[in-house]
């Protein structure tokens, strides 16, 4: 399996095929979907964190992982009180 098909630390990569594809975007149309998204595994937000972390842990370096977990942030530090997602999971370092 190439790198560009290994998809994240647990192994799965979004497709055309997926009905929630969101195609070819500007990452902060990415971080956008993913701030209000959830999936089997739970939060998009919490996948997203969990991505960056596990990069960061094994010295990898993915610029655009990195700006989508930033600009996904920022929703949220940007969200009012009260909001249903967590300003902080225990990801958050």
């Amino acid at each position: 399996m190439s790198a560009e098909r290994r998809g994240g630390p647990d192994g799965r990569v979004a497709t055309p095929e997926s009905p929630n594809w969101l195609g070819p975007a500007a990452p902060a149309e990415i971080a956008r979907q993913v701030r209000g998204a959830t999936g089997p595994s739970g939060a998009n937000l919490d996948y997203v964190r969990r991505l960056a972390a596990f990069l960061r842990a094994h010295g990898a370096h993915d610029p655009h992982a990195f700006e989508i977990e930033a600009l996904a942030a920022a929703l949220v530090d940007s969200d009012p009180p009260g909001s249903s997602i967590p300003r902080r999971t225990p990801c958050d370092s």
